[in-house]
């Protein structure tokens, strides 16, 4: 699943929205699924892909600690 579609083109910020929403989408699938902070991956870490782009790749350890069993 890639929520941010559009920062597959390397060149594209994460918008403050796009972050909040990220985070709350993700804090939901990882308490709905049990899934601890520091397991949050992303699709680089299982198959060769560009997707999420560097951008949102970069920011894969904020994300994990900007979730609520994280904090």
């Amino acid at each position: 699943m890639c929520p941010l579609r559009a920062l597959r083109r390397e060149e594209e910020q994460v918008t403050d929205a796009q972050w909040a929403t990220l985070v709350k989408m993700v804090s939901w699938l990882a308490a709905r699924y049990q899934v601890k902070p520091a397991d949050v991956q992303g699709h680089k870490d299982y198959a060769q892909t560009q997707c999420p782009g560097k951008q949102l790749e970069a920011l894969l350890p904020k994300l994990r600690t900007s979730l609520p069993a994280a904090k």
